[in-house]
C-alpha cells in the first residue's frame, strides 16, 4: 500500500543505529525519534523485530488525516514484555503489531482519547503476574468513539487474575464519563474475564459502548461483564466459560441480543432496569439459561432458544429450571421464546406481586419441548432441529432464536458485508497509494460529509441495529 520512499512515511527498525534519518534505507533506531517528528497524515512504520521498551504516545492526528503507527507489510513486528500507553490522544490507527508476555497491561489508553482505531493486534501470554491485571485498558475520562477491532487475546492457561480489554466509567459525576467504544471481531483465549465494560455497582448515565461479533472461549470467570448502561452486546460467540458467559452486572437500557451460547456453566444474568434479552441461542449451561436477579424492572427476554440447560448440578437442590428464573420483585416480559429439554420453562422465585391488579410478570406465548414442562404461557410443542450433532438447531417451530446464531457458522455474513460495504463506500481511513496525506485541494465539503456519515453511522447504535 505504501511507497517505501514516501515523503510521509517515518521508518524504524529495532537492529538500527542512533543516526538514522528516518528513511527506509537509514531507519530510526528508536520510536521516539519519530514521535518527535511525526505529524498528522503521516505513517511510522516499524520494521520486524523485537521492541523492548515501554511507551508513552501523546500524539495526535486529525480526522482527515490519522496518524498511523504499524508494521511493515508481512513483517513480524513484535512488542516483548513492555506496555504502550497512550495519554490523551485522537486519530491514532495502530495496527498488525505483536505484544508478547506483558506481565500486567500491554496496552492503557488514558483520559481523553477519541477516535482512535487498534486493529490487527496480537496479544500472547500477557497479563500473567499473580494480582489483578488487564491486557488492553481504557481508563481516565474523558475518551470517546475508540474502536478495537480484529484483535486476538491469548493465554497458553489462565494464570493469575487477568482481563483481556476493559474500559471503566471515567468520570460521569463530573460529566466526563468514557463512551461510545466499540469492540468487535476480537477473540479471547483463557482470560479470567474477556470483555468488561464498567466497574462500579451503580452507574448513572448512559455510554453507549457496542460489544459485537467477538469470539470468547474458555473465560474462567466470565466472557462479558457489563456494568454501565445503554451498552449493545450483540453477535458474540461464547464457549466453554466454566462460570458466566454473558452478564448485565448494573446500569439501565442494555441489550443482549443475537449471542450464542455453548456450554457455559452460567447462561445469561442481568441485574437491573430496562434491559432487552433477545433472539439468544443458549445451548447446554449448566445452569438456567437466563437469570434475572434482584428487583429488576422492565426486563424483556423475547425470542431466545434455550437448549438442554439446567443441569441438576448446576440448580442445586432447587428445581431444575431449563429456561428462565427470575428473583421476586422483578417485573419482566417473557415471549416467543423456545424452551428445550428437561425442567421447568420459568420460574419465579416467591410469588409475582400483583400492585393495584396489575401484573409483574407477563408470560405468554412461549413453546416447550423436548420434555420440557408446559405452564401458564408456555404451550407444549415439537420441535424438530435440523442437525444438533453438529450444532446446527435451526427448526420450523416459529419460536425462539433465528439467524446465525442457531447454526455452527461465525457470525451473520450479512450483516459483515453490509458493514463492509458500507465502509469502502464512505472511503473512511483509506490509506493513499504512496502514504502522503491528502492537501489542501481536496474536496473539503465532500471528504467531511462522507467521514462525518461514516462515524454517525459506526458508532450509532439505532442505525447499528437497523443491519441485523
Amino acid at each position: 500500500m505504501f511507497d517505501k520512499n514516501g515523503p510521509f512515511i517515518l521508518w524504524i527498525s529495532p537492529s538500527a543505529n542512533g543516526s538514522g534519518d528516518g528513511t527506509f534505507e537509514n531507519p530510526f533506531g528508536a520510536v521516539e525519534r519519530a514521535l518527535a517528528m511525526v505529524k498528522p497524515g503521516a505513517t511510522i512504520m516499524l520494521k520486524g523485530g523485537v521492541y523492548r521498551r515501554d511507551m508513552t504516545f501523546d500524539i495526535s492526528g486529525t480526522p482527515h488525516q490519522p496518524i498511523r503507527i504499524v508494521a511493515e507489510q508481512d513483517a513480524d513486528v513484535e512488542i516483548l514484555n513492555a506496555c504502550w500507553f497512550f495519554y490523551d490522544v485522537s486519530d491514532l490507527i495502530v495496527s498488525n503489531l505483536t505484544f508478547r508476555d506483558a506481565p500486567s497491561g500491554a496496552v492503557s489508553v488514558i483520559g481523553a482519547c477519541s477516535r482512535n482505531r487498534f486493529d490487527s493486534l496480537r496479544f500472547v501470554d500477557c497479563g500473567a503476574r499473580a494480582k489483578e491485571s488487564c491486557t488492553f485498558f481504557f481508563g481516565g475520562s474523558g475518551g470517546s468513539c475508540n474502536v478495537v477491532e480484529n484483535c486476538r487475546f491469548e493465554r497458553a492457561a489462565a494464570v493469575g487474575r487477568a482481563a483481556g480489554l476493559m474500559v471503566s466509567e471515567g468520570d460521569s459525576d463530573g460529566g466526563a464519563p468514557l463512551t461510545n467504544h466499540v469492540f468487535r471481531k476480537n477473540c479471547f483465549v483463557n482470560y479470567d474475564y474477556g470483555i468488561l465494560a464498567g466497574t462500579g455497582d451503580a452507574p448513572a448515565g448512559q455510554y453507549g459502548h457496542i460489544i459485537e461479533y467477538n469470539t470468547l472461549e474458555q473465560c474462567r470467570a466470565g466472557g462479558i461483564l457489563v456494568k454501565c448502561g445503554d451498552t449493545l452486546v450483540r453477535g458474540n460467540r461464547v464457549e466453554r466459560c466454566p462460570d458466566s458467559s454473558i452478564s448485565i452486572g448494573a446500569g439501565k437500557g442494555s441489550v443482549v441480543e443475537s449471542n450464542r451460547i455453548l456450554d457455559c456453566a452460567r447462561g445469561i444474568a442481568v441485574r437491573g432496569d430496562g434491559h432487552s434479552i433477545t433472539n439468544n441461542c443458549i445451548v447446554r449451561c449448566g445452569s438456567e439459561a437466563v437469570r434475572v436477579y434482584g428487583a429488576a424492572f422492565n426486563v424483556l427476554v423475547e425470542n431466545n432458544t434455550c437448549i438442554d440447560c439446567g443441569t441438576p448440578e448446576g440448580n442445586g437442590a432447587a428445581e431444575r429450571v431449563a429456561g428462565i428464573r427470575i428473583d421476586e420483585g422483578s417485573t419482566s416480559v417473557v415471549r416467543q421464546n423456545l424452551f428445550y429439554g428437561e425442567g421447568k420453562p420459568v420460574a419465579y422465585d416467591g410469588a409475582p406481586a400483583q400492585p393495584e391488579g396489575k401484573k409483574t410478570l407477563l408470560i405468554k406465548d412461549n413453546v416447550a419441548a423436548g420434555r420440557c414442562k408446559a405452564m401458564d404461557g408456555v404451550a407444549a410443542a415439537e420441535a424438530a432441529f435440523k442437525n444438533s450433532d453438529v450444532g446446527d438447531f435451526t427448526n420450523d417451530s416459529g419460536y425462539g432464536a433465528g439467524g446465525w446464531v442457531l447454526t455452527p457458522d461465525t457470525f451473520d455474513p450479512q450483516v459483515d458485508e453490509a458493514d463492509t460495504k458500507y465502509c469502502e463506500s464512505q472511503g473512511a481511513f483509506e490509506d493513499p497509494d504512496d502514504g502522503e496525506p491528502e492537501t489542501a485541494e481536496t474536496d473539503e465539503t465532500a471528504e467531511s460529509a462522507g467521514f462525518n456519515s461514516f462515524m454517525g453511522r459506526f458508532y450509532s447504535k439505532d442505525v447499528t441495529r437497523d443491519n441485523s
